[in-house]
């Protein structure tokens, strides 16, 4: 839904055997993109956007990223 994509907390995880762990906290910008800092970590990583609702918007659903494999030399 248009609207849902802006001021929302985008959790990234890592994705690990068992549980995976969770790596940052961010909050999207006007066009539901973030940035963080992974550090030296490699792996993969995913985001999950909790489900919502928003004055003035509506309900937002939960939404989870693809899994990205970050290699380091």
């Amino acid at each position: 839904m248009a609207g849902c994509e802006a001021c929302q907390r985008a959790t990234v995880w890592q994705a690990e055997k068992g549980k995976d762990r969770r790596i940052d906290r961010a909050r999207t910008g006007s066009s539901g993109r973030f940035k963080t800092k992974l550090g030296r970590r490699t792996g993969k990583f995913y985001a999950k956007v909790s489900a919502g609702t928003i004055a003035g918007v509506g309900d937002c659903a939960a939404a989870k990223s693809r899994k990205v494999t970050v290699r380091r030399r």
